[in-house]
């Protein structure tokens, strides 16, 4: 059953922790994480449909990911060289970064999910274990606090 849960969800959870981690590599040493817990925990995911098996693997994953976001808590800002050295686009793309970076973990992975890869708050209720409109809620709280923060920093001057 890992066997084909690896080849069918590996790039899904790589796109998803990349967006929550903001690095590839970081990412990519998430996914390999969920995945070996996956094997210690075969039996309990044989039991399971896919969708079910998804659903495991997506809270696994946000989980290892919190747990390196603790860990890490924002190891250093962009300094004011890189930015200068950094395009117009790569400033946006930073500071976007940066600013999902400020959200709980758990409204940066809705966030995330929803924005950039399309997911339905049906189905990210789903992944995990929420109330549709829970989902919906936190979404417009993240939305909210995202708008506040860019204005904030257009304001101020310091950024996008």
């Amino acid at each position: 059953m890992i066997e084909q849960l690896y080849p069918l969800y590996y790039d899904e959870l790589v796109r998803f922790l990349t967006g929550l981690l903001h690095s590839r590599a970081a990412a990519e040493d998430a996914a390999q994480e969920t995945f070996l817990r996956a094997l210690s925990h075969a039996e309990q995911l044989m039991d399971m449909d896919r969708p079910a098996c998804r659903a495991w693997l997506y809270r696994t994953a946000k989980r290892i990911c919190i747990d390196r976001c603790r860990r890490a808590r924002r190891t250093e800002p962009l300094t004011e060289a890189a930015a200068e050295a950094a395009g117009e686009d790569d400033l946006s793309r930073v500071a976007v970064a940066e600013l999902l970076g400020r959200l709980p973990p758990h409204e940066q992975a809705l966030f995330v999910l929803s924005a950039f890869e399309g997911y339905t708050a049906r189905e990210l209720a789903e992944l995990f274990g929420l109330r549709p409109d829970a989902v919906r809620q936190r979404l417009c709280s993240a939305r909210a606090r995202l708008r506040r923060w860019w204005a904030e920093a257009e304001r101020d001057g310091d950024g996008p």
